[in-house]
C-alpha cells in the first residue's frame, strides 16, 4: 500500500463517520418534528390579548420617551392589515388578507395605499 493510500483511506473514514454522525442527528430532529405537527394543539401556548377599539388601541403601546405612536389608519379604511411598508414620498402601502391564505385562486389579498 502507498503510504499517501492509508491518508486517502482515513479521509474516506472520517467523511464516513461525520455522514453517519450527521445522518443520525437528522434522525432525531425530525423524530422531534413529528411531536411538533399540525396535529398538535398549541392554544395553550399562545397569549391571549383581550380586543381593544381602534380609537383606544394607542394606549395599549409601551413608547421609549422620545418617541410618539400615532393612527394612521384603521377598519374600514384598511381591513384584515397584515404588513406594511413606506416608500420614498411617505406614502404608507397595506397589505391586507381579505380571507384565508389557504383560499389562494380567490385572490383574497389587496394592497391598500395610503397618503
Amino acid at each position: 500500500m502507498q503510504p499517501w493510500n492509508r491518508y486517502v483511506q482515513l479521509g474516506h473514514r472520517i467523511a464516513l463517520s461525520s455522514l453517519t454522525i450527521a445522518i443520525g442527528a437528522t434522525s432525531s430532529l425530525a423524530q422531534d418534528d413529528i411531536e411538533d405537527s399540525l396535529d398538535r394543539d398549541y392554544s395553550a401556548e399562545l397569549p391571549r390579548f383581550e380586543a381593544v377599539e381602534p380609537k383606544d388601541a394607542i394606549g395599549t403601546f409601551e413608547v421609549l420617551d422620545g418617541f410618539t405612536v400615532d393612527q394612521v389608519a384603521a377598519e374600514p379604511l384598511v381591513t384584515d392589515p397584515i404588513a406594511l411598508a413606506f416608500d420614498e414620498q411617505g406614502r404608507m402601502f397595506v397589505v391586507e388578507m381579505r380571507g384565508y391564505s389557504e383560499q389562494y385562486e380567490e385572490n383574497a389579498g389587496l394592497i391598500a395605499r395610503l397618503e
